[in-house]
């Protein structure tokens, strides 16, 4: 395991915030919604927090290969192909975690979000802060599986690996 912090007296917030930009630094999250405004303001806050974000506004605009892809945030209204249809066509070679962010508010649509190998179901208006620990939770989610979780261990924050 690697230490972030050796015999340095940090509060423990404070080592599990830092351990956790790093953590997250250069994930790859790509933004598929039509409000070309709101992908802007999503973009530049996830940049704030070291991701490298892409973004695509249709069905069109996704790029074929998405291996080098570690989170999608989806929206389900889209021009020509709803973010449903995205899911499922995705889901079918690819298993990061996809986040939905709709206004779609209804029970039915929210399962069926989930149901097509969504891994989260955001609506909105939402909050910044929300997203942000959206989106961390789902990476280190999948991080744990492969063992290279964020782990905080009595104060000292490491990876596991």
């Amino acid at each position: 395991m690697k230490k972030c912090f050796k015999g340095m007296k940090f509060a423990l917030i404070l080592k599990g915030i830092l351990c956790k930009e790093i953590f997250m630094a250069m994930k790859r999250i790509l933004i598929i919604d039509d409000d070309k405004d709101l992908v802007s303001m999503l973009s530049m806050y996830l940049k704030t927090k070291d991701f490298d974000v892409r973004s695509a506004y249709s069905y069109s605009d996704i790029p074929e290969e998405l291996g080098g892809v570690d989170l999608i945030i989806l929206d389900i209204n889209l021009p020509t192909r709803d973010g449903f249809d995205i899911c499922k066509r995705i889901r079918d070679k690819w298993d990061m975690p996809i986040l939905f962010l709709s206004v779609r508010v209804n029970e039915e649509d929210k399962i069926r979000g989930l149901m097509l190998g969504g891994d989260d179901y955001i609506t909105k208006p939402f909050s910044l802060e929300g997203l942000y620990a959206r989106v961390y939770t789902n990476l280190n989610r999948k991080e744990r599986g492969k063992g290279k979780g964020l782990v905080l261990e009595k104060g000292l924050c490491s990876f596991g690996g």
